[in-house]
């Protein structure tokens, strides 16, 4: 699987458009031209070092700090701070977006660091809803690299709401729970999402594909 596409070469990223702002044909615009995207975007988010390919996944984060506004996640699966390929996921609190239009990564609110090189954590990032009950969203990151059973096993970690505190920069060793693929190339992580409360028990449930299983002896099957 290849672990970037072709047309994905530099640092940048991640822009946010408030579309009170601006029309649906404007944004639609926008993207056939390329290159003016960030002309209009309301937030620009920056990667932190080259070849971090921060932006190739992003998303909602629900609302993680309880103050009613939606937070944002977003991927770097190649940063390297754990490690040559470790990669991270950056939580950025709505609360928090100031004045500063353009915002370096090096500044959101809570990182999150893959625990090892070659994890690739943050190749996908998604709420996770409110596991435990109380009231906050949690964070869900796939790490579709992690070796626990062999190369690329795959895991995906959840990090609760209410262990976030005054350590911004987060290995990924100390999330809450960490679900781990059962063997080798499984690539458990590779998506990840929020299910909502499949199971009627008022907390929510969660997604993870492991696209490399076998099941049933049917090679790459995947199943999630």
């Amino acid at each position: 699987m290849a672990k970037s596409p072709s047309y994905v070469k530099c640092t940048l990223v991640v822009a946010v458009l408030m579309l009170p702002v601006i029309g649906q044909t404007q944004i639609n615009n926008t993207c056939i031209r390329g290159g003016s995207l960030h002309k209009l975007s309301t937030y620009q988010f920056v990667g932190e070092h080259a070849n971090d390919y921060a932006g190739y996944w992003v998303s909602s984060a629900g609302d993680v700090d309880g103050d009613g506004r939606t937070d944002m996640l977003v991927g770097a699966y190649d940063n390297a701070q754990g490690g040559q390929s470790a990669g991270a996921a950056y939580l950025l609190l709505g609360g928090n977006l100031g004045e500063h239009r353009k915002i370096n990564l090096s500044l959101a609110d809570y990182k999150f660091v893959g625990e090892e090189g070659g994890d690739f954590a943050g190749i996908q990032v998604s709420s996770a809803g409110d596991m435990d009950g109380d009231g906050l969203d949690d964070v869900l990151v796939g790490a579709y690299g992690e070796d626990t059973m062999g190369s690329k096993t795959g895991a995906a970690y959840v990090v609760l709401a209410k262990s976030l505190g005054a350590n911004k920069t987060i290995d990924l060793s100390q999330a809450d729970f960490k679900f781990v693929g059962e063997g080798e190339d499984d690539y458990a992580g590779y998506a990840v999402s929020r299910a909502g409360d499949l199971d009627g028990d008022d907390s929510d449930d969660i997604i993870i594909c492991t696209s490399g299983v076998d099941p049933n002896g049917k090679q790459n099957a995947g199943a999630m």
